[in-house]
């Protein structure tokens, strides 16, 4: 949808086009694409209206795209087929939990009361949404409450939590 708007989408008109998504939804989704420097966003009064930012997004999705063509060259040469990534993708790819993870990142540690009051969250929404992070070993808590990121081994999965900052 923004890349159809040559005159900009705010959260209003891209929440009417939208399927099913509230004002608030719309807004994290929009606002986790401008973080990934997938949009660009210009304030016009009480408004913030979206516009597709090719050049940014052509950058990081061609990282993206090397990255992986490095990879399944190199499997198809040697025979083996590696998804260690994908797990890494899954978590990274709700939104909530790529802001988290974001923040994370960003320090290296935090602990659980600054990331639910920085994220509007209680604890046990942000337990929730660190859970399938926490399966994988991406993020660790201990007995603190200090939430901690492992770096990823894998390359393509170090570059998607990269972009998360």
């Amino acid at each position: 949808m923004v890349c159809e708007a040559k005159d900009g989408l705010n959260v209003g008109l891209a929440q009417d086009g939208a399927a099913k998504l509230k004002q608030s939804g719309t807004s994290q989704y929009l606002g986790q694409l401008w973080k990934l420097g997938l949009i660009r966003r210009v304030r016009s009064g009480r408004f913030v209206n979206y516009y597709a930012d090719a050049e940014n997004a052509h950058a990081l999705v061609r990282d993206v795209a090397v990255a992986l063509q490095k990879r399944f060259r190199a499997e198809a040469r040697c025979g083996s087929h590696d998804e260690s990534y994908l797990p890494v993708m899954r978590v990274m790819g709700n939104a909530m939990r790529a802001r988290i993870v974001g923040l994370l990142a960003r320090d290296g540690y935090s602990n659980s009361e600054y990331i639910c009051e920085k994220l509007g969250l209680d604890g046990r929404a942000l337990d929730r949404h660190l859970k399938p992070a926490i399966n994988i070993g991406l993020v660790e808590r201990d007995a603190g409450g200090t939430l901690r990121l492992n770096q990823p081994s894998d390359p393509i999965a170090r570059l998607v939590v990269k972009t998360a900052v």
